[in-house]
């Protein structure tokens, strides 16, 4: 049985004021993608946005996600 792709979108700010926490959650986030492709069938396909600690463009992006598709926004 073929499993569809679930989209999931991530806000995190690997530049800015939040560089460093970010990037650190970012390589968190790629590991756990590699574990769960590793040991189950599920299909994730994370698209990540980089607000680099501006408000303003968390909202640019999230809304941005929603409206290519994305369902589920992490960040």
């Amino acid at each position: 049985m073929a499993s569809s792709v679930h989209r999931i979108g991530v806000l995190l700010s690997t530049t800015g004021s939040y560089g460093r926490v970010g990037r650190s959650m970012q390589n968190g986030l790629q590991l756990a993608a590699s574990e769960i492709a590793a040991t189950t069938e599920l299909q994730l396909q994370f698209e990540c946005a980089d607000p680099a600690g501006d408000n303003v463009r968390y909202c640019v992006e999230a809304e941005r996600m929603l409206r290519s598709g994305i369902r589920h926004i992490i960040g």
